[in-house]
């Protein structure tokens, strides 16, 4: 069974990095007005990139599995521990006190 890496199907947010990762060093390097709109260039470029690839990632890692989901219904039994904790409520009650 293959299991896809995190970031299998991400290229163009990989290619906007380096594309911007290039040009805020450009910018950098080159000083100036030029060098400050490349860098400024850069920076909106590489953050967007950055933007798609933590959604790509967060989205792959934490998918739904529905084959772990529990859903509760009329049909559902309970284990033993969850029966007894939903017994159990409220687990501490006041004591109530008559003067």
């Amino acid at each position: 069974m293959h299991t896809p890496h995190p970031l299998e199907g991400a290229g163009g947010s990989v290619a906007r990095a380096v594309i911007g990762s290039v040009l805020l060093v450009s910018g950098v390097r080159r000083r100036g007005i030029v060098g400050a709109l490349l860098a400024t260039a850069g920076g909106v470029v590489l953050r967007r990139a950055a933007e798609e690839l933590y959604t790509h990632v967060r989205d792959e890692l934490f998918a739904p599995r529905p084959d772990l989901e529990r859903r509760y219904g009329e049909d559902f039994d309970r284990d033993v521990v969850e029966e007894a904790s939903w017994e159990s409520f409220p687990a501490s009650d006041p004591p109530g006190f008559t003067h």
